[in-house]
């Protein structure tokens, strides 16, 4: 019962008669069968050995009865069974049924796993030529070399002339042995390289070294989470499968009824596979030359790996994410350090205290005064005509403390304690307003 449910729910799926689905599968019908998940579902709807055999032998007993025999051209009742078994055992009479399937699933698949597999093969590529034709990384690793030397002067690392990949992964790791307090105790030697690579390329400022060293960071972080072993797997595998279509269809010259259209469209659509299969092959072989290449620079083995390969590259990529970070570290400290500066400077100012409180000062003095001789509403009545630019109205309020006699603001010039006067009350207005219009 279970077996004949799920039958069911794959056949609802499609939206067609049982007939008619059991001949669109014979026919490769791509308008019913769109995608290789219907097909397999449909492979799936075979019966067992026993089950066949259960089923052959109700159709026989119920044919025998009937008289109308238990042939395919039988109809389900004359043969004693529901839609879903007549399907089951129709499927299973068509030669190789299975086999047939599954090559119409790669047909429906080819092209999707084709168009991946490329993507991938040409981003591996373009990530290993990008690095191998980088200007900047020779420049980087130099330094990297230069500082390690200089550290290891007078010992037996001292005058090396190469390191391993993994050395830079241990960057961030070393600090000073007496670091200072507060940020400069978290600094590290990589942040020291960051600023030294910094200042190599700003010296030289060069617009296409710069685009060149930017698409090789980007082509190798699209290659983050590609395999070149998986995408080897998945181009082995398209192989093998056409190598099983090109083995099927051969045995199925003698069409099995009218429908059956398998050997013919699965030839036309082996020879135009094959054709996108050795473009995909030249890609690989392509993928491969690129990291032969770039695994010999990196490592410095002639021989390397294709795996050591792509783990040079992935050793490239996380360093360089580290390198960027400790320059926006290093950026944000040089920031910060020209702010404390400028504040240390102003603060050093002879009065610059005293002018501070005395501005305050005025301005609370200010304040009251106008609290006290205007009630609610002539803030707003100020604020307002300011925003419409009407200064003339502006003059005509009953603020006299904010206007001189001759009708500009009080404070400019030498009127009313000369510009600091002005700054104070342009202080007391900002109080008078707030305070109004959190009255309203």
């Amino acid at each position: 019962m279970k077996r004949l449910n799920q039958i069911g729910i794959t056949v609802k799926k499609f939206r067609k008669p049982y007939a008619a689905l059991y001949e669109a599968a014979l026919a490769l019908d791509t308008a019913v069968f769109t995608a290789a998940e219907d097909v397999l579902r449909l492979r799936d709807c075979l019966p067992t050995e026993d089950e066949l055999k259960r089923l052959e032998a109700r159709a026989e007993e119920a044919g025998a009865k009937s008289g109308k025999g238990a042939g395919d051209e039988a109809t389900a009742a004359q043969r004693g069974l529901g839609e879903e078994e007549d399907l089951s055992l129709r499927l299973a009479h068509v030669p190789r049924m299975a086999d047939r399937l599954e090559c119409f699933a790669t047909r429906l698949n080819f092209d999707g796993l084709v168009d991946e597999a490329r993507g991938s093969v040409r981003a591996i590529t373009d990530a290993a030529d990008s690095v191998v034709a980088d200007p900047v990384l020779p420049a980087v690793l130099a330094t990297v070399l230069r500082v390690g030397n200089t550290m290891n002067a007078g010992g037996f690392r001292a005058g090396a002339q190469g390191f391993k990949l993994d050395v830079l992964s241990k960057l961030a790791a070393v600090k000073p042995t007496a670091p200072a307090g507060g940020e400069a105790g978290s600094l590290t030697l990589l942040h020291f390289i960051a600023e030294a690579v910094r200042r190599q390329l700003e010296a030289k400022p060069d617009p296409s070294r710069d685009a060149r060293h930017e698409h090789a960071l980007e082509a190798l972080e699209r290659v983050q989470g590609i395999s070149v072993a998986d995408v080897q797997a998945e181009v082995d595998g398209l192989r093998r499968a056409l190598e099983a279509i090109a083995d099927e269809y051969p045995r199925h010259k003698k069409p099995f009824g009218k429908a059956d259209a398998f050997s013919v469209k699965m030839r036309e659509f082996h020879e135009l596979a094959k054709r996108r299969m050795s473009e995909l092959t030249q890609g690989v072989a392509a993928m491969q030359a690129s990291l032969k290449k770039a695994g010999a620079q990196l490592t410095g083995e002639a021989n390397a790996t294709e795996g050591e390969a792509e783990a040079a590259l992935h050793a490239i990529n996380a360093f360089f994410a580290s390198l960027r970070k400790a320059t926006n570290d290093n950026e944000r400290r040089r920031k910060l350090k020209e702010r404390q500066e400028k504040s240390a400077a102003a603060k050093a100012k002879p009065g610059a205290d005293k002018k501070a409180v005395n501005a305050k000062q005025q301005a609370a003095d200010i304040a009251a005064g106008l609290k006290g001789t205007h009630g609610p509403g002539v803030a707003r009545q100020i604020w307002n005509t300011m925003q419409r630019g009407d200064f003339e109205q502006l003059k005509k309020t009953n603020a006299p403390e904010l206007f001189g006699a001759d009708g500009e603001l009080a404070g400019d010039g030498a009127a009313n304690g000369g510009a600091k006067g002005g700054a104070a009350r342009e202080i007391a207005l900002g109080q008078i307003i707030a305070q109004d219009l959190g009255q309203a």
